[in-house]
């Protein structure tokens, strides 16, 4: 198999530690709120999103229907940024893999490893906080969503492997053209 290196800055690699970095301190701030702290936090953000989008929620909803509504949303909410988070953790944990020359399944393979891992310890953190406890679907729930965003970058990755290696040809071409 080829070996891949996109790119050779270090002040790019530096900058996708850097954030990587600040995504799972993020994540392990959010995680070592209480159940009530992070609930209070999640449902407030939801009912901003409905007002938002649904202005005239209160009168399309009963009021004694409202609660479950809420609840509801609340949960997908929470189940939703627990997979874009880890989405992006995947693609700078691959953007960073791409650093170092190795294979594609290397690369792969290393970002996913390091978001499933971290996903893990993450949980593993939430049993220290009060009303909270590590839940197994929730790991594979980051998995799949580390997953996804790796697998995202790969796409473009690839796109930029292929743009890079007919770039000379087309030069060449073009080169042929204004020689006849």
């Amino acid at each position: 198999m080829q070996k891949i290196k996109l790119y050779s800055s270090r002040k790019l690699l530096f900058l996708f530690v850097l954030l990587a970095l600040a995504l799972c301190i993020f994540i392990f701030c959010m995680s070592g709120e209480s159940a009530e702290i992070s609930g209070t936090k999640s449902k407030s953000i939801v009912k901003e999103i409905v007002t938002i989008f649904v202005p005239d929620f209160d009168r399309r909803i009963p009021p004694a229907e409202q609660p479950a509504f809420f609840s509801t949303l609340d949960h997908y909410f929470r189940k939703a940024a627990h997979f874009s988070l880890f989405a992006l953790l995947g693609v700078l944990l691959f953007d960073i893999s791409v650093y170092f020359e190795s294979t594609f399944r290397a690369h792969v393979l290393t970002a996913f490893f390091g978001a499933a891992v971290y996903a893990a310890i993450d949980e593993f953190h939430q049993a220290f906080s009060p009303g909270r406890g590590p839940l197994a679907s929730d790991v594979l729930l980051d998995s799949a969503g580390a997953a996804f965003g790796i697998f995202a970058a790969l796409m473009v990755a690839l796109w930029i492997v292929k743009r890079k290696r007919s770039a000379p040809n087309q030069m060449r071409s073009g080169a042929n053209e204004k020689q006849m």
